[in-house]
């Protein structure tokens, strides 16, 4: 059917329509979102309406559906009054209730919150703060939504509380596919560009599920396939969107559609790994390998060789579940190819963790790196998984990718405070730590933490055990209505659009934008994300101010480039369409400076 009508869970244009609808009492300021602000749905970060990776207009359907988001009014106080009743909603309902307009308060045994001021948040939050042990804190942030300032603003604080547990929701499978590439390259990041799509012969998808999570790249691997790229799908179903899509790409594309799979190779669910492993010895076997790439470049090939020698080729076949005739031309293509990208998803990494490392050792095989057309792009976890590697949100972590015991090299930025050393718990930590007794306070910064959760019904238990949660937020959510151990704070939270000044956002090709402020109506008790951390630390160690009572947004970003010195430019960002990106298009073109040596590891 022409432009994909009834051939698709979502159309373009009723989206529009609907957005259009909903925003209607403010469609001016829908239209100002749209036109000035950084998307910070899917992670690709184009700026405004405008696409600046392909050309043309970015408007998908993932930004059109969060715009009431930007646009809705406060909710009632006295919806508050009764949190029991608030409980039975799930989160959309909780969402469409408005935003939260002031601080609100709910102890132990309260049927619901009461208002309460700045001031008594700051001497309620400062004094458990104060009393709590380093040990006894964590610190959450939300991986969408949220200005890269405020996730280092958040890091700092937790480090000079001497505090390493720091974790971004739902991030355990972006993670990981950061780490391995951190291991392998010295730098976890995507090492290549979006536009490298556009160069590449070859094309390969693992584990994607592009339609729900990033539907504007279905438009750029539909110019890639135009421009004589590959696509090859290797997952355990073929998502129907790459057999049939609809781009705004041109008048045909987006009236008879386009296939964007030319090749699919069906593994069982969990088998991905199998037959990469199938594939990298075929590599080997086909005299594909290419020798000066892994002479001059790399570390470790022979512990690869001796594990695929030992390797079963037959039992590999097996356990991928996929066809030998399959697995020959996923080898034939990858051997034959001159460049090639491999785009990663959340699947991948969260079903098969070891996977992401046998992609790069394909890649680092084939020398499928720092050339146009080359690299890994991991789209996997939110829009927020890269900033907060390089930020330095992760339990072992400090800004700038460093090691807890190099906390040295932060003190002529941070002072001379003492930082642990030991390494903190992740979100999957705390909630043990809480049914333990050994969480206190949990600081949760525009995140979800039920929803992050792997089990729910354990988080919700632990929950009600912290003895002060404190939740910066736009909307209520239903962690906020987990009956408190002895209080629980809600702060309201100005948006990423709200932030005086402006902001920053890393996307997946590690380019940071500037996101203006965005003229609007203000809730006025309302703070910004970057702001709150700090002062309810400071609430607690009145001598931390100093180092945590920044001025506004920019002090924040100058910070940040002086800390992390891959960011060098961000303090210069401060227009709309201001961007770097740091690494370049191709993060290793000068080879793998990172690494001991300049070598990559296989």
């Amino acid at each position: 059917m022409p432009f994909g009508l009834g051939q698709r869970r979502g159309h373009l244009v009723v989206d529009l329509a609907r957005a259009a609808w909903e925003n209607r009492d403010q469609a001016g300021l829908a239209w100002r979102c749209l036109r000035l602000g950084v998307c910070d749905e899917c992670g690709l970060g184009p700026r405004g309406l405008r696409d600046d990776v392909l050309g043309g207009v970015h408007l998908c359907s993932l930004r059109l559906a969060s715009l009431r988001e930007h646009t809705c009014g406060a909710l009632v106080p006295a919806d508050l009054v009764d949190a029991r009743r608030l409980s039975e909603r799930d989160a959309s309902a909780l969402r469409d209730l408005g935003r939260l307009p002031r601080p609100f308060l709910r102890r132990a045994g309260d049927r619901g919150f009461t208002r309460i001021s700045w001031d008594e948040v700051l001497a309620l939050a400062g004094g458990a703060l104060a009393a709590a042990s380093p040990a006894g804190i964590g610190f959450v942030a939300g991986g969408r939504g949220l200005s890269d300032e405020a996730l280092y603003a958040l890091r700092k604080t937790a480090a000079l509380l001497s505090c390493n547990n720091v974790d971004l929701c739902g991030a355990t499978g972006g993670r990981r596919a950061l780490a391995a590439l951190a291991e392998a390259t010295g730098i976890g990041a995507s090492t290549c560009s979006l536009s490298d799509l556009f160069a590449a012969d070859l094309v390969i998808l693992l584990g994607c599920d592009l339609a729900a999570r990033q539907p504007v790249a279905l438009r750029y691997l539909a110019e890639a396939k135009r421009r004589g790229a590959r696509i090859l799908v290797v997952d355990d179903a073929l998502d129907p969107a790459l057999r049939a899509t609809w781009p705004a790409a041109g008048v045909q594309e987006a009236v008879f559609g386009t296939r964007i799979a030319d090749d699919f190779v069906e593994v069982r669910p969990g088998g991905t790994h199998a037959i990469l492993g199938w594939v990298l010895q075929a590599v080997v076997n086909r005299g594909a390998v290419d020798a000066d790439f892994v002479a001059n470049r790399t570390q470790g090939i022979e512990r690869l060789l001796d594990r695929l020698d030992a390797a079963d080729s037959a039992a590999l076949l097996e356990r991928s579940g996929a066809g030998e005739r399959q697995a020959s031309w996923f080898a034939e293509l990858v051997s034959r190819a001159r460049r090639c990208v491999t785009v990663v998803g959340d699947r991948l990494v969260e079903g098969e963790p070891g996977a992401v490392s046998a992609v790069i050792d394909l890649h680092l095989l084939r020398g499928f790196f720092g050339r146009e057309g080359c690299g890994v792009l991991s789209l996997a976890g939110p829009p927020s998984v890269l900033a907060a590697r390089i930020l330095g949100l992760e339990p072992r972590l400090l800004p700038g990718e460093r090691a807890l015991d190099r906390a040295h090299d932060l003190a002529e930025a941070w002072g001379s405070m003492p930082l642990s050393a030991v390494p903190g718990l992740d979100l999957e930590g705390m909630w043990t730590a809480a049914r333990d007794g050994a969480l206190d306070v949990l600081v949760d910064l525009g995140g979800d933490v039920l929803a992050a959760a792997k089990d729910p019904g354990r988080a919700r238990g632990a929950l009600s055990r912290i003895k002060l949660r404190i939740h910066a937020a736009r909307f209520l959510s239903p962690a906020h209505l987990v009956d408190p151990g002895e209080a629980v704070l809600l702060l309201p939270l100005e948006s990423r659009f709200e932030q005086a000044g402006g902001g920053v956002t890393t996307s997946v090709e590690r380019r940071v934008r500037f996101s203006p402020e965005v003229p609007g109506p203000r809730l006025e008790q309302a703070r910004p994300a970057w702001w709150i951390p700090g002062q309810l630390a400071v609430a607690a160690r009145p001598e931390l101010r100093a180092a945590l009572a920044f001025e506004d947004d920019h002090q924040v970003r100058t910070e940040m480039e002086q800390v992390v010195p891959l960011l060098r430019g961000v303090a210069s960002l401060r227009r709309a369409g201001d961007w770097v990106q740091w690494g370049g298009r191709q993060l290793h073109s000068g080879g793998f400076r990172a690494m001991p040596g300049g070598r990559a590891r296989f």
